[in-house]
């Protein structure tokens, strides 16, 4: 994602670690409730939305590019740009 002030590039992720509940929605495929389970478990890893919150309040990115990158747009709707 690109830093503020043409600073270069961040990345932003997703991890989790694989419990057996994880490993069960994965076997049904039930995937959607996947970022359910790891924000209901923050230490079993990070959704995408938390990380690009966590580079917004750092001050590396604007909070439009966490806007147009995020998983639920509406948590960072404030940030919505104008275009």
């Amino acid at each position: 994602i690109p830093m503020v002030q043409d600073q270069g590039l961040v990345l932003a992720t997703e991890a989790m670690k694989v419990s057996s509940s994880i490993a069960a929605m994965i076997r049904k495929g039930d995937v959607s409730q996947i970022t359910s389970a790891i924000s209901s478990l923050s230490d079993q890893g990070i959704t995408l939305d938390e990380s690009l919150k966590k580079c917004v309040e750092s001050g590396y990115i604007e909070g439009a590019e966490a806007w147009k990158r995020a998983t639920d747009a509406r948590r960072f709707a404030a940030y919505r740009s104008a275009n």
